[in-house]
């Protein structure tokens, strides 16, 4: 995906721009063959995928490591590197991938949002939520400030900027699957205005320290090629408990 970028663009780095512009939903706009424009008002696209460690570093060719791009990625990394043990006969409890199932589907039916003329379902923050979420700020301000070497000082930041975000797109999908749960959720429906409360908050926040820990490790093995595999898994689960060697 990342190493196919650009290939058929006559631009250089076009590509790699609709993917930062896309995580913000800005619209975009191209002429296919024959001149016909087109526009597509409210892009969202999601992408999973798997790396091998040793590839990491192609990830942060071509200054994407510095351009935003890497930084509004989320990556997992596993504490324990080994194969996993999966029975033939295992299926997920039919409860369990229904609930999940009826979910997904009605958060993407009841607050589908296509174009920028339509009125847009609203998440507020309520004060203690906001409390949290300016304490977590505050906190990784400083410890990023005090940081001397340069080029570590920007990756953090660059990571820190998107976090920022993060948490506060995933503490509202929290606060609308807790809106989802609700006994009377299906007289009423979402409201107008829901509220991120601070449990959701504190949720977010803990993804956030995850992903933020997940993704300084992947900086440093893409930047170190030397650490061997299994010290380089020893550094992630460090990493993740807020440790180091």
């Amino acid at each position: 995906w990342i190493n196919s970028m650009n290939q058929l663009s006559k631009k250089e780095g076009i590509d790699e721009q609709i993917w930062l512009s896309t995580w913000d939903g800005v619209p975009y706009s191209a002429i296919r063959s024959g001149n016909q424009k087109f526009t597509i008002e409210k892009p969202f696209i999601g992408i999973i995928g798997g790396i091998q460690y040793q590839k990491l570093k192609e990830l942060f060719k071509n200054d994407r490591g510095f351009s935003g791009f890497i930084s509004r990625i989320l990556f997992a990394v596993p504490e324990v590197d080994e194969i996993p043990l999966i029975h033939p006969e295992y299926s997920m409890n039919l409860a369990i991938s229904s609930i999940n199932e009826t979910l997904q589907k009605d958060l993407y039916n009841r607050i589908a949002y296509n174009s920028y003329d339509e009125k847009p379902f609203v998440v507020k923050s309520n004060a203690e939520a906001n409390k949290l979420y300016y304490a977590w700020v505050i906190k990784h301000t400083k410890r990023i400030n005090a940081i001397r070497e340069f080029d570590q000082k920007e990756l953090e930041a660059a990571i820190f900027g998107k976090m920022k975000n993060y948490i506060l797109r995933i503490g509202a999908i929290l606060a609308l699957v807790d809106r989802h749960f609700d006994p009377n959720h299906e007289l009423i429906g979402y409201r107008p205005e829901e509220v991120l409360n601070e449990k959701n908050m504190g949720y977010a926040i803990e993804c956030a320290e995850y992903f933020t820990k997940a993704a300084i490790f992947v900086a440093l093995y893409a930047k170190k090629e030397t650490i061997a595999p299994t010290e380089a898994l020893q550094l992630a689960a460090l990493t993740k408990t807020g440790r180091s060697l």
